[in-house]
């Protein structure tokens, strides 16, 4: 008889040789590999169930992962050890080209209908709704990024698709593409009240709103006489653009043909008082523009947030002070717009004045430059004065 450390290996060797065979013939690799991974699938399974059995009592989601991660971890590695073994005795396992993760979804999706069914939430059948999610077209490229599906890409599969949010767009000069992705229906395309007709250069075509400015290019206004004093006299022809313009309810006033922006005067005291007078500068070398019109207004208008939301206001040039005289007017010969509603305490949102008097421009008399050119608005006459004197002024922006 054997001695019994003989027989114990014996026994082994037996053994070793039953488990190697079906049926009493001895399994190929393939057979080897598929009976390791149903076992390891088995187990994996149980380790599942198990984890939702102890979430159920104890609701503890970190060792919930926590565990999930081990037995997630587990499959891997026996799926591998058995595609090695099958690689090593020259075969391959005969579920190729699926992975262990393609087996591990189904198993999580039966899993999990199975506890959400126990915990009262009823039972759906995994083949039946895996068919219906394999029918399914979208990709990650599909599905919001962070979010998770199940389609024919595979099941538990992660988005890719940019969340955006939400999305706005401010128009540009060139055209701007639109980022793919995902948008929250909280985004807007910009607008501006500014695109209108009246603000687009004539014959320009903006965002299909076509313009009627005229002006920009030096052209010339009416002088605003209707008068004739015969034929071919300026009030008979009346040559030139129309004044036309638009209170802007703030204390400004638009000149729509020019596209210059005006302050308004009032009568209440305040920087904007049609009594106020400032100097020009210096009447001596280097006869700069550094007056009172420029220290005390500007600087006023300007500071802050600016006077209506705007701190690019200006001494305006001769040109421009002389395009808002209107000379069929006296006293003062300016348009309607410039000469409403001037009475004591009137503030620039409820009056515009004028006073009939002489009103600095930003402009120097080149042949003496100790003088700089006024326009008197008595009658829209102009000649220059000194600088050092004080007079009227009205600010103006833009052109």
């Amino acid at each position: 008889m054997p001695s019994r450390p003989l027989l114990i290996v014996l026994l082994l060797a037996v053994a070793l040789v039953a488990a190697s065979a079906v049926d009493g013939v001895a399994a190929t690799p393939q057979q080897q590999c598929q009976t390791t991974k149903n076992k390891a699938a088995g187990k994996y399974a149980k380790c599942r169930q198990d984890a939702e059995a102890k979430l159920a009592t104890n609701g503890d989601m970190a060792k919930y992962s926590a565990t999930i991660a081990k037995c997630e971890a587990k499959l891997a590695q026996e799926w591998q050890k058995a595609i090695a073994r099958a690689a090593k005795a020259g075969s391959a396992c005969l579920d190729a080209p699926l992975v262990e993760s393609d087996f591990r979804l189904v198993i999580d999706a039966c899993t999990g209908n199975i506890a959400t069914a126990l915990g009262g939430g009823g039972l759906t059948d995994c083949t039946q709704d895996l068919a219906t999610v394999l029918a399914g077209t979208a990709v990650a490229s599909d599905v919001v990024s962070g979010k998770t599906f199940s389609s024919a890409a595979g099941l538990g599969v992660t988005g890719t698709m940019p969340d955006n949010g939400a999305l706005t767009i401010t128009p540009t000069t060139s055209p701007q593409a639109i980022p793919a992705g995902y948008h929250n229906g909280l985004g807007v395309v910009a607008g501006d009240a500014d695109l209108v007709a009246a603000n687009i250069k004539s014959g320009i075509d903006l965002f299909g709103v076509t313009g009627t400015f005229i002006g920009l290019g030096g052209e010339l206004v009416k002088t605003g006489q209707t008068t004739s004093y015969g034929a071919g006299s300026d009030g008979d022809q009346q040559k030139g653009f129309v004044h036309s313009y638009t209170d802007n309810g703030d204390g400004t006033v638009t000149d729509n043909v020019t596209g210059l922006m005006w302050e308004k005067k009032s009568d209440d005291g305040s920087i904007h008082d049609k009594d106020n007078t400032y100097t020009w500068g210096l009447e001596t070398p280097p006869y700069a523009m550094n007056g009172t019109m420029v220290t005390a207004f500007l600087a006023a208008l300007n500071a802050g947030g600016g006077f209506a939301g705007h701190t690019d206001w200006r001494i305006p040039n001769r040109k421009e002070l002389e395009s808002i005289t209107d000379i069929e007017n006296v006293f003062p010969a300016v348009p309607a717009v410039f000469n409403t509603g001037c009475t004591g305490g009137c503030t620039v949102t409820t009056c515009s004045c004028t006073k009939t008097n002489y009103y600095w421009s930003s402009s120097t008399a080149q042949g003496a430059p100790g003088n700089a050119w006024r326009v008197y608005f008595y009658d829209g006459t102009m000649n220059p004065v000194g600088k050092s004197g004080s007079l009227y002024v009205r600010a103006v922006r833009g052109g």
